[in-house]
Protein backbone atom coordinates (compact mmCIF):
# COMPACT_ATOMS: atom_id res chain seq x y z
CA UNK A 1 0.00 0.00 0.00
CA UNK A 2 2.80 2.61 0.60
CA UNK A 3 4.52 1.74 -2.75
CA UNK A 4 0.41 2.65 -4.10
CA UNK A 5 0.82 6.08 -2.31
CA UNK A 6 3.91 6.90 -3.60
CA UNK A 7 2.73 5.84 -7.45
CA UNK A 8 -0.77 8.06 -6.81
CA UNK A 9 1.67 11.11 -5.96
CA UNK A 10 3.71 10.58 -9.32
CA UNK A 11 0.28 11.07 -11.10
CA UNK A 12 -1.19 14.00 -8.71
CA UNK A 13 2.44 16.09 -8.81
CA UNK A 14 0.68 19.20 -9.71
CA UNK A 15 -0.13 19.92 -6.37
CA UNK A 16 3.20 19.17 -4.54
CA UNK A 17 4.92 21.17 -7.54
CA UNK A 18 3.13 24.53 -7.14
CA UNK A 19 3.66 23.92 -3.03
CA UNK A 20 7.35 23.57 -3.45
CA UNK A 21 7.44 26.41 -5.71
CA UNK A 22 6.17 28.63 -3.06
CA UNK A 23 8.49 26.99 -0.56
CA UNK A 24 11.43 27.86 -2.68
CA UNK A 25 10.31 31.55 -2.47
CA UNK A 26 10.33 31.37 1.36
CA UNK A 27 13.39 32.43 3.46
CA UNK A 28 12.25 29.63 5.85
CA UNK A 29 10.42 26.96 6.25
CA UNK A 30 7.99 28.06 9.59
CA UNK A 31 7.17 31.21 6.32
CA UNK A 32 6.26 28.38 4.06
CA UNK A 33 4.39 26.52 6.65
CA UNK A 34 2.42 29.49 7.76
CA UNK A 35 1.67 30.10 3.68
CA UNK A 36 0.91 26.72 3.27
CA UNK A 37 -1.38 25.77 6.58
CA UNK A 38 -3.78 28.68 5.78
CA UNK A 39 -4.25 28.23 2.05
CA UNK A 40 -6.00 24.94 1.78
CA UNK A 41 -9.56 24.33 -0.13
CA UNK A 42 -12.42 23.62 2.01
CA UNK A 43 -12.42 19.80 1.62
CA UNK A 44 -8.95 20.27 4.05
CA UNK A 45 -7.88 21.97 7.40
CA UNK A 46 -4.78 22.08 9.10
CA UNK A 47 -3.98 21.87 13.11
CA UNK A 48 -0.36 22.76 14.08
CA UNK A 49 0.68 21.85 17.77
CA UNK A 50 4.56 22.84 17.73
CA UNK A 51 6.32 20.04 15.13
CA UNK A 52 3.17 18.13 14.61
CA UNK A 53 0.57 18.95 12.07
CA UNK A 54 -3.00 17.45 12.36
CA UNK A 55 -3.83 17.52 8.47
CA UNK A 56 -7.58 16.60 8.34
CA UNK A 57 -9.62 16.10 5.04
CA UNK A 58 -13.44 15.32 3.97
CA UNK A 59 -14.22 13.66 0.94
CA UNK A 60 -17.27 13.90 1.07
CA UNK A 61 -17.33 17.46 0.32
CA UNK A 62 -16.42 16.28 -3.12
CA UNK A 63 -19.37 15.97 -5.32
CA UNK A 64 -21.66 13.56 -4.71
CA UNK A 65 -19.96 12.81 -1.19
CA UNK A 66 -17.32 10.07 -1.90
CA UNK A 67 -15.88 8.37 0.80
CA UNK A 68 -12.55 8.39 -0.24
CA UNK A 69 -9.89 10.21 -2.98
CA UNK A 70 -8.74 6.50 -4.28
CA UNK A 71 -10.64 5.79 -7.37
CA UNK A 72 -10.68 2.17 -5.80
CA UNK A 73 -12.54 3.30 -2.58
CA UNK A 74 -14.64 6.86 -3.54
CA UNK A 75 -17.77 5.19 -3.85
CA UNK A 76 -18.00 2.66 -1.15
CA UNK A 77 -21.07 2.59 0.24
CA UNK A 78 -22.13 4.04 3.76
CA UNK A 79 -22.28 1.66 6.35
CA UNK A 80 -19.59 -0.85 4.67
CA UNK A 81 -16.19 -0.08 6.13
CA UNK A 82 -12.89 -1.65 5.17
CA UNK A 83 -9.62 -2.16 6.80
CA UNK A 84 -7.04 0.72 8.26
CA UNK A 85 -4.71 -1.30 5.65
CA UNK A 86 -6.19 0.45 2.63
CA UNK A 87 -5.43 3.98 4.39
CA UNK A 88 -1.76 3.15 3.93
CA UNK A 89 -1.71 4.09 0.46
CA UNK A 90 -2.88 7.76 1.53
CA UNK A 91 -0.54 8.09 4.77
CA UNK A 92 2.76 7.13 2.47
CA UNK A 93 1.13 9.85 -0.08
CA UNK A 94 0.69 12.35 2.55
CA UNK A 95 4.22 11.53 3.99
CA UNK A 96 5.87 11.49 0.08
CA UNK A 97 4.01 15.35 -0.36
CA UNK A 98 5.70 16.90 2.77
CA UNK A 99 9.00 15.27 2.53
CA UNK A 100 9.25 16.28 -1.44
CA UNK A 101 7.79 19.41 -0.68
CA UNK A 102 10.50 19.95 2.35
CA UNK A 103 13.35 18.41 1.20
CA UNK A 104 13.54 16.18 4.38
CA UNK A 105 12.42 12.96 5.82
CA UNK A 106 9.11 12.72 8.33
CA UNK A 107 7.06 10.62 9.76
CA UNK A 108 2.99 10.93 9.38
CA UNK A 109 0.71 8.65 11.14
CA UNK A 110 -2.95 7.72 10.62
CA UNK A 111 -5.71 8.97 12.79
CA UNK A 112 -8.68 8.14 11.44
CA UNK A 113 -10.31 7.50 8.11
CA UNK A 114 -13.76 7.82 6.43
CA UNK A 115 -13.37 4.37 5.17
CA UNK A 116 -13.17 3.15 8.80
CA UNK A 117 -16.02 4.87 9.94
CA UNK A 118 -15.16 8.31 10.88
CA UNK A 119 -16.45 11.54 9.17
CA UNK A 120 -13.51 12.91 7.92
CA UNK A 121 -9.49 11.12 7.50
CA UNK A 122 -7.12 12.44 10.14
CA UNK A 123 -2.96 12.28 9.31
CA UNK A 124 -0.40 13.03 12.34
CA UNK A 125 2.46 14.45 10.53
CA UNK A 126 5.56 14.97 12.74
CA UNK A 127 8.16 17.40 11.30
Amino acid sequence: MTACGHACLTVNIKGMEASKEVRRKCATEEEFLNIELNAQPDITRFERNGEIINWYYTPRKIGKGIRCFCPLLSMLPEGINVSLTYCQCSRAFVQAYWEGILGRPIKVELGETSITGAEECKFIIHL
